[in-house]
């Protein structure tokens, strides 16, 4: 430490402390001159007691200055940034995996860099500090901007970086917008190798996650070549071990991509996991990356739908033309002859065979009692879609029927002009309104009341009617939910010529109307409380899976308050169980990371205190890891640009051993000269009012001893 004078800092200029030094010296001499008993070397000591202190006070008075220098020598921080993803752990070509990795640890001889301080990160899809031995290579994804932005936001005292990885990132942003003002040096060590391999990779899988019994499923799978060309591929479907379908394709490139579509004949309800896959070849580097599993979730069958038309009129082929061509339809047609007589056979009456009824042009004259009271009983029980045709009087309608109806009739003439119709804005949302688009003002005229006709109180209007260019207030289409129970109403007839016109847009947009409105009446709508829905029917091994919850009171009132937790169980990991976290309005919000590949059930149990909500079960399932086998070529232009972006310099990972050399040539590991600087002000520190007071009372002990006032 180095301490040095800097002068003084008085209050008062130099002249009046001259003045005062001489005043303290001239009353300590007059303080004792008269004693002339005792002993003069004692009145003199006496005398400069007194003027000692005098001397002190007057100094401190003055505000003398003093700096002390400190000079430390601080090691340089480098950061060294491991890749423990999978892609590094891949044996190809002279690069021997996992083996190689741990021979380019060993020749950097970490514990001999005794000059520099050395940090540990390992990353892969997020990082973190380790110790280079405890690396297991098994990272799902590779996030290479992670470490670049860590090191920018964290870079006081790191004067360099190692990386070392392949430079494959799977996850994050590109890490070469980073590197030029990262403000750090990276010297980046190229694992992998850049050598081509020949491979075939399942790419992608496309298949709608919902199925019905008894039809044929569409799937799309696309698979990539390198290296296969004018050489047979063979593709699989797979359930398990046993083959459904196979489609074989030549490559005529070198590197290609192949869609190929498959049909699955569904059979049974529930989930079910099916496989891509495409055989190892002998001269394949990895089969890793050869399958990609996908799920189907089939249900019990298509929605069952009685159509009973009471009039023939080219609308009723139109409807039923739509119905039978919808796959997800499951069609029962009924013709009214007479009393209750249908000409394609019996009336059903067992509601339970029953998930939707179509009225098509009922109330109709002449329709017996009897027939009343089993539709009566059909549309209790069932969801109802009305439809008019021309010589329908709604005004007929039973007074029983009534609340099913969406609409209401407030004058007993209503009759159907040649209209439009158009959308009505508020209800876009509507899952009916899911519709392609169309110019309404070019779309074949219906004929449809224009007056006389209001919504009912808990109805809503999806369309109304427009006559001669202007916009009425009437329903065209119109939906009604009370409670589990839905209806509609079409509120027109003649859009068989929308069927049948020459545009293809407007055929379109029937088939889809009417499609829509089956479905959405026919959806189940059970009066659960508590929904928990999945993510994804199908989660990638990578994918954190996640769960988004609904929950309402008995009441109906969304609730905030309530306790859920979900018991999730597979064959392979047993049951676990889990507390989901409330994100307010009713939503609830489970984030439970990756799962191994298999087929999961779970319960969620939603409680508020000691009562019991409800309980909701369900079940998705989980794909094998495959992203970071799709690509195992190592990118040597991106760790070039990282490197001398930054300053740095690229090294192979069978060329390292200079790499300390060159480091140190470029001054990284020179140590830092710190210097520390403090200013010292004596009146604030404790020592000279001791020496004051320690003066004061030699003073006053000799004082005692010469036995003086």
């Amino acid at each position: 430490m180095d301490i040095s004078f800097q002068g003084f800092q008085p209050g008062l200029p130099y002249g009046i402390y001259i003045i005062l030094f001489a005043a303290a010296l001239l009353l300590s001499w007059w303080s004792y001159r008269g004693f002339k008993t005792i002993h003069p070397i004692g009145r003199y000591a006496l005398m400069g007691l007194r003027a000692l202190v005098f001397f002190i006070l007057l100094v401190l008075l003055m505000n003398p200055l003093f700096r002390s220098k400190t000079v430390n020598y601080i090691k340089s921080d480098v950061a060294v940034l491991l890749d423990n993803s999978r892609s590094v752990g891949v044996e190809k070509g002279r690069y021997e995996g996992e083996k190689t990795y741990q021979n380019v640890l060993e020749q950097l001889n970490f514990d001999d860099q005794a000059r520099i301080s050395l940090s540990f990160f390992a990353f892969d899809e997020q990082l973190s500090s380790v110790r280079p031995d405890t690396l297991d290579f098994d990272g799902a994804e590779t996030n290479l901007y992670a470490p670049l932005d860590y090191l920018q936001r964290n870079q006081e005292g790191t004067k360099a970086a190692l990386l070392i990885t392949d430079g494959i990132y799977t996850a994050g942003q590109d890490p070469a917008f980073m590197s030029r003002d990262l403000g750090v040096p990276l010297y980046v060590i190229g694992l992998g190798d850049t050598v081509s391999v020949r491979d075939l990779v399942v790419k992608n899988v496309v298949s709608n996650q919902k199925g019905y019994t008894q039809t044929e499923h569409k799937v799309e799978a696309t698979i990539i070549n390198d290296g296969y060309k004018g050489e047979n591929v063979t593709v699989r479907l797979q359930s398990g071990d046993r083959v459904i379908a196979r489609q074989n394709f030549t490559p005529t490139n070198q590197k290609s991509a192949h869609t190929l579509s498959f049909q699955i004949p569904l059979q049974k309800p529930g989930l079910h996991q099916y496989t891509i896959e495409v055989p190892e070849k002998a001269s394949e580097w990895t089969g890793a990356n050869n399958q990609k599993a996908f799920s189907i979730d089939v249900r019990d069958n298509r929605d069952r739908v009685l159509h009973l038309a009471f009039e023939i009129h080219p609308d009723v082929k139109s409807m039923r033309s739509i119905l039978a061509t919808d796959k997800n339809v499951s069609l029962t047609p009924r013709t009214w002859m007479r009393g209750e007589k249908f000409i394609e056979g019996d009336l059903p009456t067992e509601t339970d065979s029953i998930d939707l009824v179509i009225l098509h042009g009922y109330p109709a004259p002449d329709i017996s009692n009897v027939l009343h009271q089993q539709l009566e009983t059909l549309v209790r029980d069932v969801p109802v879609v009305f439809v008019r045709s021309p010589q329908q009087d709604l005004n007929d309608l039973p007074s029983s029927l009534e609340s099913y109806m969406p609409i209401s009739t407030t004058s007993s003439s209503v009759s159907p002009l040649s209209s439009g119709f158009y959308p009505v804005e508020a209800q876009s949302e509507h899952a009916i309104m899911d519709l392609p688009e169309v110019a309404y003002s070019n779309l074949p005229s219906i004929y449809a009341p224009i007056r006389n006709v209001e919504l009912s109180p808990s109805a809503s209007a999806l369309f109304k009617t427009t006559y001669q260019g202007s916009e009425t207030e009437v329903p065209f289409v119109a939906v009604q939910q009370l409670g589990n129970k839905r209806s509609a109403i079409i509120n027109g007839y003649g859009f068989y010529r929308l069927r049948q016109h020459h545009a293809a847009s407007s055929r379109s947009f029937i088939t889809r109307l009417i499609s829509n409105i089956i479905a959405w009446n026919a959806a189940d709508t059970d009066d659960k409380l508590l929904r928990v829905i999945p993510a994804q029917q199908v989660f990638d091994g990578d994918d954190k899976v996640q769960f988004n919850v609904f929950l309402r009171n008995e009441s109906g009132e969304q609730e905030s308050n309530a306790s859920i937790d979900l018991r999730l169980q597979n064959e392979a990991i047993g049951a676990k169980q889990f507390t989901m976290t409330s994100e307010g309005n009713g939503q609830y919000s489970l984030n439970i990371g990756t799962l191994g590949e298999g087929i999961y059930q779970f319960e969620a149990t939603a409680r508020k205190g000691e009562t019991t909500i409800d309980r909701y079960q369900g079940e998705f399932s989980v794909s094998p890891t495959r992203i970071e086998y799709v690509n195992t070529t190592r990118n040597d232009n991106l760790l070039r640009q990282l490197a001398e972006n930054s300053g740095g310099r690229f090294f192979d990972f069978s060329q390292i051993d200079s790499i300390w050399h060159h480091m140190s040539n470029a001054g990284l590991m020179d140590e830092t000269k710190h210097i520390e600087t403090q200013q010292y002000y004596p009146y604030q520190h404790l020592f000279w009012f001791f020496a004051v007071v320690l003066l004061l009372g030699m003073e006053w002990l000799l004082r005692k001893y010469f036995a003086l006032p």
